[in-house]
Protein backbone atom coordinates (compact mmCIF):
# COMPACT_ATOMS: atom_id res chain seq x y z
CA UNK A 1 0.00 0.00 0.00
CA UNK A 2 1.67 3.60 -0.64
CA UNK A 3 0.87 6.79 1.67
CA UNK A 4 1.46 9.71 0.53
CA UNK A 5 4.45 11.91 2.14
CA UNK A 6 1.69 13.96 4.59
CA UNK A 7 0.79 10.38 5.84
CA UNK A 8 4.58 9.06 6.08
CA UNK A 9 5.28 11.35 8.38
CA UNK A 10 2.29 11.49 10.88
CA UNK A 11 2.88 7.58 11.23
CA UNK A 12 6.33 7.78 12.17
CA UNK A 13 5.75 10.46 14.97
CA UNK A 14 2.59 8.19 15.95
CA UNK A 15 5.07 5.16 16.18
CA UNK A 16 7.22 7.49 18.28
CA UNK A 17 5.07 8.35 20.62
CA UNK A 18 3.67 4.94 21.44
CA UNK A 19 7.08 3.51 21.69
CA UNK A 20 7.18 1.01 18.80
CA UNK A 21 10.25 -0.81 18.76
CA UNK A 22 10.12 -1.36 15.01
CA UNK A 23 10.00 1.55 12.28
CA UNK A 24 8.18 0.53 9.57
CA UNK A 25 9.64 1.23 6.10
CA UNK A 26 6.71 2.68 4.34
CA UNK A 27 6.93 3.77 0.62
CA UNK A 28 6.35 7.02 0.07
CA UNK A 29 3.77 7.76 -3.12
CA UNK A 30 6.28 10.14 -5.16
CA UNK A 31 3.92 13.03 -6.61
CA UNK A 32 2.77 12.31 -10.31
CA UNK A 33 4.19 14.83 -12.62
CA UNK A 34 1.81 16.06 -15.30
CA UNK A 35 2.25 15.00 -19.03
CA UNK A 36 2.79 17.54 -21.04
CA UNK A 37 0.45 18.48 -23.23
CA UNK A 38 0.83 18.13 -27.03
CA UNK A 39 -0.10 20.90 -29.12
CA UNK A 40 -2.99 20.48 -31.59
CA UNK A 41 -2.87 20.78 -34.92
CA UNK A 42 -5.88 22.70 -35.99
CA UNK A 43 -5.66 21.12 -39.63
CA UNK A 44 -6.14 17.88 -38.04
CA UNK A 45 -9.45 16.41 -36.65
CA UNK A 46 -8.99 15.64 -32.89
CA UNK A 47 -12.20 13.47 -32.66
CA UNK A 48 -14.16 11.16 -34.13
CA UNK A 49 -16.73 13.92 -34.83
CA UNK A 50 -14.67 16.39 -36.02
CA UNK A 51 -13.02 13.55 -38.21
CA UNK A 52 -15.99 12.35 -39.80
CA UNK A 53 -17.49 15.79 -40.46
CA UNK A 54 -14.97 17.46 -42.64
CA UNK A 55 -16.23 19.87 -45.24
CA UNK A 56 -15.21 18.90 -48.94
CA UNK A 57 -16.95 21.67 -50.13
CA UNK A 58 -13.86 23.06 -51.98
CA UNK A 59 -13.06 20.23 -53.41
CA UNK A 60 -16.92 20.03 -55.34
CA UNK A 61 -16.61 24.46 -55.78
CA UNK A 62 -13.38 23.70 -58.21
CA UNK A 63 -13.27 26.14 -60.93
CA UNK A 64 -14.34 24.10 -63.78
CA UNK A 65 -12.27 26.67 -66.32
CA UNK A 66 -9.01 26.36 -64.13
CA UNK A 67 -8.95 22.59 -63.97
CA UNK A 68 -9.66 22.97 -68.72
CA UNK A 69 -6.77 25.22 -68.51
CA UNK A 70 -4.51 22.51 -66.73
CA UNK A 71 -5.44 20.45 -69.24
CA UNK A 72 -4.66 22.26 -71.73
CA UNK A 73 -1.07 22.97 -70.53
CA UNK A 74 -0.47 19.69 -69.38
CA UNK A 75 -2.07 17.73 -72.29
CA UNK A 76 -5.05 15.08 -71.37
CA UNK A 77 -2.56 12.07 -70.19
CA UNK A 78 -0.31 13.83 -69.13
CA UNK A 79 -3.09 15.19 -66.28
CA UNK A 80 -5.12 11.64 -65.85
CA UNK A 81 -0.63 10.52 -64.89
CA UNK A 82 -0.75 13.30 -62.18
CA UNK A 83 -4.31 13.48 -61.10
CA UNK A 84 -6.40 10.35 -62.00
CA UNK A 85 -8.44 9.61 -64.62
CA UNK A 86 -11.40 12.72 -64.40
CA UNK A 87 -14.56 12.53 -65.18
CA UNK A 88 -17.43 15.66 -66.22
CA UNK A 89 -20.77 14.50 -63.90
CA UNK A 90 -22.34 17.46 -64.79
CA UNK A 91 -24.76 15.28 -67.76
CA UNK A 92 -24.84 12.36 -65.01
CA UNK A 93 -26.33 15.02 -62.30
CA UNK A 94 -28.43 15.75 -65.53
CA UNK A 95 -29.76 12.73 -66.41
CA UNK A 96 -30.44 11.54 -62.87
CA UNK A 97 -32.56 14.87 -62.46
CA UNK A 98 -35.22 13.85 -65.03
CA UNK A 99 -38.50 12.37 -64.88
CA UNK A 100 -38.90 8.66 -65.58
CA UNK A 101 -40.75 9.85 -68.48
CA UNK A 102 -37.98 11.47 -69.92
CA UNK A 103 -35.74 8.82 -69.23
CA UNK A 104 -38.25 6.49 -71.25
CA UNK A 105 -38.68 8.42 -74.18
CA UNK A 106 -34.55 9.28 -74.41
CA UNK A 107 -34.26 5.31 -74.07
CA UNK A 108 -37.03 4.91 -77.40
CA UNK A 109 -34.61 7.33 -79.23
CA UNK A 110 -31.63 5.86 -78.32
CA UNK A 111 -32.94 2.53 -79.74
CA UNK A 112 -34.92 3.57 -82.81
CA UNK A 113 -31.61 4.97 -83.76
CA UNK A 114 -29.43 1.90 -83.37
CA UNK A 115 -31.84 -0.15 -85.45
CA UNK A 116 -30.88 2.24 -88.01
CA UNK A 117 -27.34 1.48 -87.68
CA UNK A 118 -27.99 -1.94 -87.73
CA UNK A 119 -30.02 -2.35 -90.94
CA UNK A 120 -27.35 -0.65 -92.79
CA UNK A 121 -25.20 -3.34 -90.89
CA UNK A 122 -22.93 -0.27 -88.20
CA UNK A 123 -23.42 -3.48 -85.99
CA UNK A 124 -20.38 -0.94 -83.53
CA UNK A 125 -22.46 2.03 -83.77
CA UNK A 126 -25.91 0.02 -83.49
CA UNK A 127 -24.61 -1.07 -80.14
CA UNK A 128 -23.69 2.59 -79.20
CA UNK A 129 -26.67 3.74 -79.63
CA UNK A 130 -28.48 0.75 -77.82
CA UNK A 131 -26.01 0.95 -74.98
CA UNK A 132 -27.06 4.55 -74.32
CA UNK A 133 -30.44 3.50 -73.75
CA UNK A 134 -29.71 1.18 -71.34
CA UNK A 135 -27.79 3.82 -69.48
CA UNK A 136 -31.56 5.53 -69.11
CA UNK A 137 -32.63 2.50 -67.00
CA UNK A 138 -29.60 3.05 -64.61
CA UNK A 139 -31.06 6.44 -63.26
CA UNK A 140 -34.84 5.49 -63.71
CA UNK A 141 -37.42 4.80 -60.65
CA UNK A 142 -40.84 4.19 -62.14
CA UNK A 143 -43.41 6.09 -60.17
CA UNK A 144 -46.04 4.07 -61.27
CA UNK A 145 -47.20 0.52 -62.39
CA UNK A 146 -47.79 2.11 -65.77
CA UNK A 147 -44.10 3.51 -66.21
CA UNK A 148 -42.48 0.30 -64.58
CA UNK A 149 -44.84 -1.71 -67.37
CA UNK A 150 -43.10 0.72 -70.14
CA UNK A 151 -39.90 0.52 -68.68
CA UNK A 152 -39.39 -3.41 -68.68
CA UNK A 153 -40.80 -3.96 -71.99
CA UNK A 154 -38.81 -1.28 -73.63
CA UNK A 155 -35.73 -2.68 -71.59
CA UNK A 156 -36.30 -6.76 -72.75
CA UNK A 157 -36.27 -4.89 -76.12
CA UNK A 158 -32.91 -3.23 -76.37
CA UNK A 159 -31.21 -6.38 -74.28
CA UNK A 160 -32.39 -8.22 -77.36
CA UNK A 161 -31.42 -5.77 -80.34
CA UNK A 162 -28.10 -6.29 -78.02
CA UNK A 163 -28.05 -9.72 -78.33
CA UNK A 164 -28.83 -9.69 -82.37
CA UNK A 165 -25.49 -7.42 -82.63
CA UNK A 166 -23.19 -9.47 -80.58
CA UNK A 167 -24.58 -12.73 -82.63
CA UNK A 168 -23.93 -11.08 -86.00
CA UNK A 169 -20.31 -9.67 -84.07
CA UNK A 170 -19.74 -13.66 -83.18
CA UNK A 171 -19.43 -12.52 -79.76
CA UNK A 172 -21.66 -15.58 -78.58
CA UNK A 173 -20.73 -15.31 -74.81
CA UNK A 174 -22.86 -11.82 -74.84
CA UNK A 175 -25.12 -12.23 -77.22
CA UNK A 176 -26.30 -15.24 -74.04
CA UNK A 177 -25.90 -12.67 -71.30
CA UNK A 178 -28.02 -10.47 -72.86
CA UNK A 179 -30.61 -12.89 -74.01
CA UNK A 180 -31.11 -13.96 -69.86
CA UNK A 181 -31.52 -10.09 -69.34
CA UNK A 182 -34.11 -10.35 -71.61
CA UNK A 183 -35.55 -13.51 -70.59
CA UNK A 184 -35.63 -12.59 -66.70
CA UNK A 185 -37.78 -9.72 -67.33
CA UNK A 186 -40.14 -11.81 -69.39
CA UNK A 187 -39.50 -15.29 -69.17
CA UNK A 188 -42.01 -16.13 -72.00
CA UNK A 189 -40.54 -14.07 -74.34
CA UNK A 190 -39.48 -16.29 -77.54
CA UNK A 191 -36.90 -13.54 -79.49
CA UNK A 192 -34.75 -13.70 -76.87
CA UNK A 193 -35.16 -17.27 -76.32
CA UNK A 194 -34.79 -18.52 -79.51
CA UNK A 195 -31.74 -15.95 -80.20
CA UNK A 196 -29.71 -17.82 -77.23
CA UNK A 197 -30.36 -21.18 -78.36
CA UNK A 198 -28.98 -20.24 -81.68
CA UNK A 199 -26.00 -19.03 -79.93
CA UNK A 200 -25.54 -22.15 -78.05
CA UNK A 201 -25.55 -23.83 -81.40
CA UNK A 202 -22.91 -21.62 -82.79
CA UNK A 203 -20.26 -23.15 -79.81
CA UNK A 204 -21.74 -26.56 -80.28
CA UNK A 205 -23.61 -26.34 -76.59
CA UNK A 206 -26.18 -29.39 -77.52
CA UNK A 207 -27.90 -29.85 -74.46
CA UNK A 208 -28.60 -26.15 -73.95
CA UNK A 209 -29.73 -25.63 -77.14
CA UNK A 210 -32.25 -28.77 -76.49
CA UNK A 211 -33.14 -27.08 -73.57
CA UNK A 212 -34.10 -23.69 -75.35
CA UNK A 213 -36.14 -25.66 -78.21
CA UNK A 214 -38.49 -27.79 -75.20
CA UNK A 215 -38.97 -24.40 -73.39
CA UNK A 216 -39.70 -22.62 -76.66
CA UNK A 217 -42.04 -25.44 -77.80
CA UNK A 218 -43.66 -25.13 -74.57
CA UNK A 219 -44.84 -21.31 -74.90
CA UNK A 220 -45.59 -22.31 -78.42
CA UNK A 221 -45.64 -25.90 -79.75
CA UNK A 222 -45.96 -24.45 -83.39
CA UNK A 223 -43.65 -21.81 -83.73
CA UNK A 224 -41.50 -22.28 -86.67
CA UNK A 225 -38.39 -21.07 -85.31
CA UNK A 226 -38.16 -23.57 -83.11
CA UNK A 227 -39.22 -25.96 -84.97
CA UNK A 228 -36.76 -25.55 -87.60
CA UNK A 229 -34.17 -25.17 -85.19
CA UNK A 230 -35.00 -28.39 -83.76
CA UNK A 231 -34.16 -29.93 -87.24
CA UNK A 232 -31.37 -27.70 -87.86
CA UNK A 233 -30.18 -29.20 -84.09
CA UNK A 234 -30.22 -33.04 -85.30
CA UNK A 235 -28.67 -32.29 -88.65
CA UNK A 236 -25.48 -31.02 -86.75
CA UNK A 237 -25.85 -33.64 -83.94
CA UNK A 238 -25.17 -36.19 -86.40
CA UNK A 239 -22.43 -34.67 -88.27
CA UNK A 240 -20.53 -34.18 -85.11
CA UNK A 241 -21.17 -38.19 -84.19
CA UNK A 242 -19.79 -38.39 -88.38
CA UNK A 243 -16.69 -36.36 -87.25
CA UNK A 244 -16.30 -38.26 -83.77
CA UNK A 245 -16.53 -41.72 -85.73
CA UNK A 246 -13.93 -40.47 -88.50
CA UNK A 247 -11.31 -39.40 -85.61
CA UNK A 248 -11.99 -42.71 -83.75
CA UNK A 249 -11.10 -44.91 -86.83
CA UNK A 250 -7.95 -42.44 -87.68
CA UNK A 251 -6.74 -42.74 -84.06
CA UNK A 252 -7.31 -46.39 -83.35
CA UNK A 253 -8.12 -48.11 -87.17
CA UNK A 254 -11.37 -49.80 -88.23
CA UNK A 255 -12.36 -52.81 -86.03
Amino acid sequence: MLLSQEGGELAKLMLKHFGGSQKPNLPVQQPVKPKPTEERNPDLPQTNKEKYSLDYSKWESLDEQEKQEQIKNLGEEEYKKMFGCFHDRRKERQLYEKSTREKLEAAERFKKEGNKFFQSKEYSKADIEYQKALIQFDYAFPDTPEEERDMEKLQEQVHTNVALVKFYQKDYKECISQCSLAIKINKDAMKPRYRRACAYLEIDDFENVSKEIEEGLKIDAKNADFIALKEKLGGKVKQYEQKNEQVYKKMFGSS
